[in-house]
């Protein structure tokens, strides 16, 4: 098998050259996206506990508004209530006081605090009226008639005059049901309050209880959710080392394969050197000095018998032409000039040729359509898949038959080749330079290859380049 050491040596150092960066980007993915993946599931598992909070803050700032503003209220309107039973009786203190002692000296004193202290019952009735809730309303309705009523009745105290015909007893007693009657309003409108008020409190028992259940549905809810988070991060930070540990194995593999494979290069590059330089001293060199001799011969031969000249000009003759014949054989071993002169199709039948020649295995060509378009790098690439497949073959395959087929098809030269011998693993071959060679070299054009060989059924090796590659 011949190889071409710079090229092979190139393809090893890309691929050498690719890895440490691949490597690089491995540890970057490994280092940033763990964090960052933990980094938002926090993330997430913070803004789920704000919310929470946010919602119950909301509600309890409202339950607390709301009970702040009963109590506001319902102190309120005790304390007016209080006062109103505390004016109304003082206004009643000032009838009583003229209708027992009707000094005309002190007459207009207590008229004057009357109206005064009927006033504040007006004013304080007036402030009351916006507090009163839907259910008091009725009360408070039949309050200012009770009070109106008083009223009515005090001014006749103050306005009565001697010789009318309305006792002083009749006056007090119907003064004295008035103040009752509007105290007894007063007190229930008092009682009502206090029952709202137990009401509203009630309601706000309520409220706080459902405060809590939403409290414990959210704390409940958040921290399943958080819980799924922290689950879904530790298994999304599992999930991504374990693809970067494989990512790393594969690409250890990798590293191990490229060491392997430049091992090879060098030894098969060894072994080529060797076998060249072997042709070269055991051929060649052997040859020309055969040629030496017979030409220092021919030298001594000049003045001798003709025959004898004649005899040894042919042997020099016959050497001089197997040496340019071994010349030959190591030069197309190397590269064919006819791959370059004359096109692929030529230089395989010459590759067929040969290996016949070698091995007596007969080889059947079919080769359909024009490949001049197929380029340099084109015709080099499936002259060495042929020249690897038929060396394969000559040396493991143990074939009695070899078939090439290759043709123009859509765009793209199709190759096959396909022998009956024994087969092999496929997937121990690929690990082999040679094979790993011809892929590479196909991958470079944009092509295609596929290996299938079955156990004494033989095996079967198929590329396809696109003509679009043109490499001259």
């Amino acid at each position: 098998m011949s190889t071409q050491p710079g090229r092979v040596s190139s393809d090893t150092l890309e691929s050498d050259l690719q890895i440490a960066p691949r490597r690089e980007r491995l540890k970057f993915t490994v280092h940033h996206s763990g964090p960052i993946l933990l980094a938002g599931g926090f993330a997430i598992l913070v803004l789920l506990i704000f919310i929470t909070g946010l919602g119950v803050v909301s509600r309890a700032t409202l339950l607390f508004s709301e009970v702040s503003t009963i109590n506001t209220e319902f102190r309120q309107l005790s304390l007016d209530l209080e006062r109103l039973r505390s004016d109304v009786s003082l206004a009643g203190s000032y009838a009583r006081d003229q209708l027992f002692d009707a000094d005309s000296d002190s007459i207009e004193d207590r008229r004057n605090r009357f109206l005064k202290a009927r006033s504040t019952v007006e004013t304080r009735l007036i402030a009351v009226s916006p507090h009163v809730a839907p259910e008091q309303q009725t009360e408070f309705d039949q309050l200012r008639m009770e009070i109106e009523s008083y009223w009515k009745l005090a001014e006749a105290v103050f306005n009565q005059v001697d010789g009318e015909t309305r006792s002083v007893r009749l006056l007090q007693r119907e003064l004295t049901l008035r103040r009752n009657s509007v105290l007894a309003i007063l007190a229930t409108i008092g009682s009502i309050n206090e029952s709202a008020a137990e009401q509203r409190q009630h309601e706000i028992e309520t409220a706080q209880n459902d405060l809590i259940q939403y409290t414990r549905r959210m704390i409940l809810v958040s921290s399943l959710l958080g819980l799924l988070v922290a689950i879904a991060a530790g298994y999304g930070n599992h999930l991504l080392q374990s693809q970067a540990d494989q990512q790393r194995g594969r690409t250890e593999r990798a590293e191990q394969e490229l060491r392997s494979l430049s091992s090879q290069l060098v030894h098969a590059q060894e072994q080529e050197r060797r076998a060249i330089s072997r042709e070269l001293h055991d051929e060649v060199g052997q040859t020309l000095t055969g040629l030496g001799i017979e030409l220092g011969n021919l030298e001594h031969l000049r003045d001798g018998p003709p025959s004898e000249y004649r005899s040894h000009l042919a042997d020099a003759k016959r050497l001089t032409e197997e040496t340019l014949r071994t010349v030959r054989n190591i030069a197309m071993g190397l590269r064919p000039s006819m791959l370059d002169d004359s096109g692929i199709v030529p230089a395989v039948r010459w590759q067929a040729s040969e290996l016949s020649k070698r091995t007596g295995t007969p080889v059947e060509l079919q080769i359909e359509g024009d490949f001049d378009g197929l380029g340099d790098e084109g015709r080099t690439c499936l002259y060495r898949v042929v020249q690897e497949a038929l060396t394969n073959c000559a040396r493991h395959a143990q074939a009695t038959t070899i078939q090439i087929a290759m043709e123009r098809r859509n765009g793209s030269v199709c190759l096959s080749i396909r022998d009956d011998g024994i087969g092999f693993d496929t997937g121990r071959a690929r690990a082999g330079l040679g094979l790993v060679g011809i892929e590479e070299r196909v991958k470079k054009l944009g092509g295609s290859l596929a290996v299938s060989s079955w156990p004494n059924r033989g095996t079967l090796l198929s590329v396809e380049i696109p003509l679009a590659n043109r490499n001259s």
